[in-house]
């Protein structure tokens, strides 16, 4: 699935990978994606994400008061949780349902947005964000622009 991604989306991804690595943790969850969507700071989900406030260092202070942080470890793509696995797959029927044939930074935070039991979402709330109206404003961007992932 990686030559879905656009380049922003495989940057977000690499970001994730190497957020979770500098913070010992052992896995790549869902607020390690979001890190990374907010790390790959010209995407469309990192736009969206800071005209609500939320940036790189919040998230990371959050994921860090919420699961700590260790040693710098080696992690990789395999480690990924069950629920961020989800999250990647969930986000290519996104891309899909729109005719796109990439997947976009856009389509990876909708996707985490839907999980709403998610460690991603309850960062957002933390920040009193309206997941509901960052969900239905990325699905409106979406629904509209379904020809512009190359420029995402």
């Amino acid at each position: 699935m990686k030559n879905r991604f656009t380049q922003k989306a495989q940057n977000a991804l690499n970001f994730s990978l190497g957020s979770a690595s500098d913070m010992g943790h052992t896995y790549i969850g869902s607020e390690h994606l979001l890190l990374g969507l907010c790390r790959e700071e010209s995407g469309v989900a990192a736009h969206y994400l800071q005209s609500r406030g939320v940036d790189a260092e919040k998230v990371k202070s959050a994921i860090i008061r919420l699961a700590g942080a260790g040693v710098p470890c080696e992690v990789s793509a395999t480690d990924m949780t069950p629920r961020t696995k989800s999250i990647i797959q969930a986000s290519f029927a996104e891309a899909q349902k729109c005719g796109q044939e990439l997947i976009g930074t856009e389509h990876l935070l909708l996707s985490i947005l839907r999980e709403q039991d998610s460690v991603a979402v309850r960062i957002l709330e933390s920040f009193h964000i309206s997941v509901s109206d960052l969900s239905s404003d990325l699905a409106a961007y979406i629904g509209t622009s379904p020809t512009l992932e190359g420029a995402i």
